[in-house]
């Protein structure tokens, strides 16, 4: 099925946007269209969510069906309203709070950008329930930038060698 949802004309949904297989976290601000629309293509309940007061959810979140990571900048409020969906939540201290940009991950594992701490990387495995592999595509670390992974694939950059191919399949178990 194709289709097609923006956020006020913007085209890079996935900056906004964010979903597992239980639930769609949309920016507090979201027209109804658009909370319609990703209710009738995703078919799951769409929650309306800022994360440190701001709107890039699929930014500065990373998520999956167990839980959520969310950064530094994330107010109490935040942090209880993605509890309230059954997520475990880990509010993370790391420096590098663009967790959507440094996670790429499904239920059954996960990638991480290699410069994020060990002991920050086994909080966030905690709370996630997936181990999460330290590695880069086609030389970014911005792993989640550069990977779109699901319970049953995933996409990666165009210029991701075949051995980086296969170490994903391998971390993401798919």
């Amino acid at each position: 099925m194709r289709n097609r949802c923006t956020y006020y004309g913007n085209p890079w949904i996935g900056m906004f946007v964010l979903a597992n297989d239980n639930v769609t976290v949309a920016p507090s601000d979201s027209m109804d269209k658009l909370v319609e629309c990703l209710k009738e293509r995703l078919k799951n309940d769409v929650v309306k969510v800022s994360v440190g007061e701001s709107n890039l959810l699929g930014l500065y979140v990373a998520m999956n069906s167990k839980g959520a990571v969310l950064p530094n900048i994330a107010t109490e409020k935040e942090i209880a309203a993605f509890k309230g969906l059954g997520l475990d939540v880990y509010h993370s201290k790391e420096k590098s709070n663009a967790h959507g940009n440094n996670i790429a991950l499904n239920d059954f594992g996960g990638i991480i950008n290699p410069h994020i701490h060990q002991d920050e990387r086994k909080r966030m495995e905690d709370v996630l329930g997936v181990e999460l592999v330290p590695m880069s595509i086609a030389g970014y670390v911005t792993v989640g930038s550069s990977c779109l992974a699901g319970n049953k694939g995933f996409l990666l950059h165009f210029a991701a060698s075949e051995d980086v191919v296969n170490a994903v399949a391998g971390a993401l178990n798919v």
